[in-house]
């Protein structure tokens, strides 16, 4: 679905969900995961490199998650997914 395949013969290659449900939350994962690192990386006092890595992935994995949650409650609430 990310790579805009359709799903079955005759279907169209852009679909607004394809696009909405795939390529989308992908791209947006992606740029949570820079923002995150960045704030991270300023945030606190001095620390080590492994420090702000450990950091930055911890908040990046918890913000992707909780965007994935939100996508998932959208799309049931408005009967998407059962």
């Amino acid at each position: 679905m990310m790579l805009v395949v359709p799903g079955y013969p005759g279907e169209h290659y852009l679909s607004w969900g394809r696009v909405v449900y795939g390529i989308a939350p992908t791209v947006l994962s992606l740029g949570l995961l820079t923002l995150a690192g960045w704030f991270w990386s300023r945030a606190g006092g001095p620390a080590t490199l492994g420090t702000y890595v450990q950091r930055a992935f911890l908040g990046a994995v918890g913000l992707v998650m909780l965007f994935w949650v939100a996508l998932i409650m959208i799309a049931h609430l408005q009967g998407r997914i059962p």
